[in-house]
C-alpha cells in the first residue's frame, strides 16, 4: 500500500514537492545533466524511495532478514567508535536510512548508541515504531533545542565511552541563526553549526555514517571525520565554516552518487524566516 500513501502525500504536499523538484534541478545542473531529469516523475520516485525507507525503518527492528541484505565494509569503524572507551559523536544525514544504524548495531550486538531526535519533527513516526517494536525506543534522546542541559546529558554519555548519533543537515526552528553558509550543489546553503559545536564540547572522535539503498538492500558508508574537533576562539567562525564545508562536500558527493535518496523536503537554499516553520520535515 506504500505507493498509494506516497501518491496522496505527493499530490497534496505542494511545498515538499516543489522543494524536491528544486533539489533535483540543482543536482541536474551540478552534474551537467548526469542526474535524473528534474520534474514530477523524478520527484515522485524520490517520494516513493522515502516511503519504502520509512517502511524499512520499522522492518529493521522486526525482520532479521533485512540485516542480511546489508553490506557494511567498514564495520571495524563501528567497533572502533564503540570499543575505544573514548566515546564518539556520529554524524549522519537525511540521506538513505540513518535509522537503520541503531537496528544494525542491535543486531550485531553493539550497545550504547544514543540517537538525538528533535521531538517536534519525529514524534508521530517515532511513536509508531515504538508501538510495533518497543526496543526501538531505547537510547533515543528527544530534544527541542541544544541547550546546556542537553549538552551535559550528552557529555555524560560520551564520558561512559558510548556514542551519540545526530544529523548534520537539518536546523531546528528553535535554533534559527545558528547556521553557517557553505557551498552545496553549486549554491550557498545553510547548515547547522550545532553538530560541530557539540563535537568540540564533547571532546571526542567524530565519525560520518550513511546507510544507503543498494542492490535491493543497503550499504553502509562510514568514515572518521575528525579525531577531535577544536574551535579556537579567534578563528571560531572560520573553523565552523571549514568543518561544515567538509561535511557538505561529502554529502554532495553522496547525493551525486545516490540522487534519489536525499530526503529533504523544504527549501534548503533559501534564508530561513525568523518565525515561520521551514516546511515538511522527516
Amino acid at each position: 500500500i506504500i505507493p498509494f500513501i506516497v501518491t496522496y502525500f505527493f499530490l497534496t504536499g505542494r511545498t515538499a514537492r516543489r522543494a524536491t523538484i528544486d533539489y533535483l534541478r540543482r543536482l541536474h545542473a551540478f552534474t551537467h545533466g548526469k542526474s535524473p531529469r528534474p520534474g514530477w516523475f523524478s520527484a515522485y520516485r524520490l517520494f516513493l524511495a522515502f516511503g519504502f525507507s520509512a517502511h524499512d525503518k520499522l522492518s529493521a527492528w522486526l525482520d532479521p532478514g533485512l540485516i542480511s541484505k546489508l553490506e557494511f565494509p567498514d564495520i571495524a569503524l563501528m567497533r572502533e567508535a564503540r570499543e575505544s572507551g573514548r566515546g564518539a559523536l556520529i554524524v549522519g544525514a537525511h540521506l538513505g536510512n540513518l535509522e537503520m544504524m541503531r537496528a544494525v548495531a542491535a543486531r550485531y550486538g553493539f550497545t550504547g548508541f544514543h540517537a538525538v531526535v528533535h521531538f517536534a519533527h519525529a514524534a508521530k513516526f517515532s511513536g509508531t515504531i515504538k508501538e510495533a517494536a518497543p526496543d526501538s525506543a531505547k537510547d533515543i534522546i528527544h530534544v527541542s533545542s541544544f541547550g546546556p542541559e542537553t549538552a551535559m546529558r550528552l557529555r555524560e554519555i560520551i564520558d561512559r565511552g558510548e556514542c551519540v548519533v545526530i544529523v548534520g543537515d537539518r536546523t531546528p526552528v528553535s535554533e534559527n541563526g545558528q547556521t553557517v553558509t557553505v557551498e552545496f550543489l553549486g549554491a550557498p546553503a545553510e547548515f547547522p553549526r550545532g553538530p560541530f559545536v557539540l563535537a568540540a564540547a564533547l571532546e571526542c572522535p567524530v565519525y560520518l555514517f550513511f546507510c544507503l539503498g543498494h542492490a535491493g538492500g543497503y550499504k553502509v558508508v562510514a568514515e572518521k571525520f575528525a579525531d577531535k574537533v577544536t574551535l579556537p576562539r579567534a578563528q571560531r567562525a572560520e573553523e565552523l565554516g571549514r568543518l561544515a564545508g567538509r561535511y557538505a562536500s561529502r554529502l554532495e558527493q553522496l547525493c551525486v552518487a545516490h540522487p534519489l535518496q536525499w530526503f529533504n523536503f523544504f527549501d534548503f537554499w533559501q534564508p530561513r524566516p525568523t518565525s515561520a516553520p521551514h516546511g515538511p520535515r522527516k
